[in-house]
């Protein structure tokens, strides 16, 4: 504000007012005059209203309500202003009498007489309020956004357009996530490029020129080393700032995803390994089998290997036992094979290696060492245990083309091995399919038999031998075919290897016995017995026994009508819990208990002595061949002298010639059962045997 010479200062102030009220009214800005003789200040309406909250102009004492901490700077201003030496604006708090804090801004000169000195000072004065707490706010919010920044779990930034991407800003999370200070990056001692793993460096680079090119995000992740030489997952998501079209700098937010990373490979490893063993599943192998076609890989070959009766292991031994069987079978695998082939498990006990090199000669000389390791003793808690191991093998090429194709054939060879005995490796021919299909077409035609109601049973005589009396008879499943003939069991045989079928079988074979002894009962037949075999399945449902007795107390037959036969084989397992509890209710009630096929598989004494067992049966291979073959005679004889020492009866099954009678009531066995006496009858014709047996029982007796 330039002085202005009037000579009344009256006319002066109004003078001001008059020529500016109308600027001063629009912009809100207050005029006021300050006495520098009297102290007296005189405002304008606008003034008094910032000042002091009134609209009407006043003339009061210079008493400004200015803010305490205001005071010094204010009055030092204004003696500035009273002696000319500068009218800069004063910025300040005042305290109106309302109460209400308000920020003004106020500037002045003084006017002067002509020959005399300043008598007052004239200025404005603006309420900035508004405009200081808009700042404060500003101020407010970068604090708040600085925190946030600052404390975010990653790192903001902004950064040049390229490699090395020199940053011009970076946030404090930059030291956390790299051990570098923000010093280290905004200095350009170090740029962001020359911590990226260098084999990330050149995709990265890529992607976000692509994207500053086409305007758009980019989302990138990739691998950083830290200042402690460690590596790290990094994501990070920008955008390039552009002015005017033309990218001027890149800013965005890094944050580290390390731990997503490696839950990420933790999940990806365990989708395509085995979790007990650590070897390739399925899916891997699969991939693996893939990959080998797409690279044009032709020499490759599948071999599918299972552990021979790991059931059986398994179960004596327990699932812990089993579990670290099945570890140290994949680390001999993985021995054998080398860096030759890749070992995977498929689940259970069964094994696939893909052979790198499958030239026939090779797989067998590899087959055998892959045998011959598992057949070595394997240490474990209860002392050395020996395994055998099958393989089926197919070929890339002649046994298939796919993954799939490799694995049938090769499932069909490893059958066949099992089928050849065990412990040896099988290449998978066409031949094998027929094999594989009668096998089906058995277990179809058992299924189809048993849904039908087609099991029927067949009744064989046992006779005694001193007296040759009808001590009982052994029931002998049939099955009606399709055209309504029976048939043998021979020709449904695979599905006594079923447990499922197997366990459907004995039980509509139980309940059709249980019906003709409760008819011949009921028309007087003197049957005696009836023996019928159970399945190893059947003991496992746990409630064999009470199913059996209330079937019979249902039919009202006598237990003591009945004979349960089981073989060696239900007495292994952890299954035999159930067998023995099963057999000890069945022998309690009345039921006899029946060993077949003696001598034929893995009893021992301890069984016979643990098991409620009255009766063993010699079986029909050793009863063939007695008269030719000196070791299965005397074989017999040990079986009827050891039976008789436990206080057992012993029955001959198969004996077919007079010879054999002879022979065998020679060696005073007490039973026997063949074609020697009868083949099988139909229940129909059991009464009429036993009516007509009677007569003849002399000749039987000899």
């Amino acid at each position: 504000m330039n002085e202005v010479f009037i000579s009344n200062e009256d006319a002066c102030w109004q003078h001001i007012r008059g020529q500016l009220s109308g600027v001063l009214d629009a912009a809100d800005v207050g005029a006021w005059r300050l006495d520098l003789h009297t102290g007296l200040a005189t405002w304008d309406s606008v003034a008094s209203r910032i000042i002091n909250g009134t609209t009407a102009p006043q003339t009061t004492p210079c008493t400004l309500p200015i803010h305490p901490d205001d005071q010094p700077v204010a009055q030092a201003r204004l003696k500035r202003a009273a002696q000319g030496l500068g009218a800069e604006p004063l910025a300040v708090r005042i305290l109106r009498a309302d109460g209400v804090l308000r920020w003004v801004k106020a500037c002045g000169r003084p006017t002067v007489y002509e020959g005399s000195a300043a008598r007052y000072l004239v200025g404005i004065v603006t309420d900035f309020t508004a405009e200081k707490e808009a700042q404060a706010r500003i101020v407010e919010s970068e604090r708040q956004l600085s925190t946030l920044v600052n404390h975010l779990p990653g790192v903001a930034y902004r950064c040049a357009l390229a490699d090395p991407w020199p940053m011009t800003y970076v946030s404090q999370g930059v030291q956390a996530l790299t051990g570098y200070s923000v010093t280290d990056f905004i200095s350009g001692r170090i740029g962001w490029a020359d911590i990226m793993h260098p084999d990330d460096l050149k995709a990265v680079a890529a992607e976000v020129d692509r994207a500053v090119h086409e305007q758009r995000s980019f989302d990138v992740s990739y691998r950083l080393s830290s200042a402690d030489g460690s590596e790290r997952w990094v994501q990070e998501r920008g955008r390039a700032h552009y002015d005017n079209g033309e990218a001027k700098f890149l800013e965005g937010f890094i944050w580290d995803i390390s731990d997503a990373k490696s839950a990420e490979a933790r999940t990806r490893w365990m989708a395509n390994h085995d979790a007990l063993t650590g070897l390739p599943n399925r899916v891997l192998l699969e991939e693996l089998v893939r990959a080998k076609i797409a690279a044009g890989d032709k020499t490759f070959a599948v071999l599918l290997l299972d552990v021979d009766d790991f059931k059986r292991i398994n179960d004596t031994l327990g699932h812990s036992a089993g579990d670290a069987l099945l570890k140290e079978f994949a680390r001999r695998f993985s021995a054998v094979i080398g860096g030759d082939g890749t070992v995977g498990r498929l689940g259970g006990d069964e094994f696939a290696i893909l052979v790198d090199d499958g030239g026939t000669q090779d797989l067998g000389a590899l087959g055998k060492r892959i045998i011959e390791a598992l057949s070595a003793p394997i240490e474990n808690d209860l002392g050395l245990l020996a395994a055998s191991v099958s393989v089926g093998a197919s070929i890339f090429g002649p046994h298939g083309k796919t993954w799939t194709e490799l694995l049938k054939n090769a499932d069909i060879a490893l059958y066949a091995a099992k089928a050849a005995g065990r412990g040896n490796l099988k290449l998978f021919s066409n031949s094998m399919l027929n094999e594989l299909q009668v096998r089906s077409s058995m277990l179809a035609l058992a299924g189809s038999a048993i849904e039908r109601g087609g099991i029927i049973p067949h009744y064989q005589p046992q006779v005694d031998l001193g007296s040759g009396a009808i001590t009982g008879f052994e029931a002998l499943l049939r099955w009606e075919g399709p055209g309504g003939r029976l048939e043998l069991p021979d020709q449904i045989s695979a599905a006594f290897d079923d447990p499922l079928l197997a366990a459907q079988l004995s039980e509509q074979m139980i309940g059709r016995v249980v019906n003709d002894m409760r008819d011949w009962l009921d028309h007087g037949t003197p049957f005696n017995h009836v023996a019928i075999n159970a399945s190893p399945a059947q003991f496992r449902t746990g409630d064999f026994a009470d199913r059996l007795l209330e079937r019979l107390s249902r039919a009202d037959v006598p237990p003591s009508k009945l004979q349960v036969e089981v073989t060696e084989t239900v007495f292994l397992g952890r299954g035999s819990r159930y067998v023995e509890t099963a057999l000890t209710a069945l022998n309690q009630a009345g039921v006899g208990i029946a060993l077949d096929d003696f001598g034929t598989g893995y009893a021992s004494l301890l069984h016979l002595a643990q098991y409620p067992v009255k009766v063993l049966k010699v079986d029909r291979s050793f009863v063939q061949r007695m008269l030719s073959s000196s070791q299965d005679d005397a074989i017999i004889q040990a079986v009827i002298s050891l039976g008789h020492s436990l206080g057992m009866k012993v029955v001959a099954e198969g004996v077919e010639t007079l010879e054999q009678v002879a022979r065998l009531r020679a060696k005073k066995c007490d039973f026997a059962q063949g074609f020697f006496y009868a083949a099988a009858l139909p229940a129909s014709k059991v009464d009429e045997f036993c009516v007509r047996a009677e007569p003849s029982r002399r000749r039987y007796a000899g």
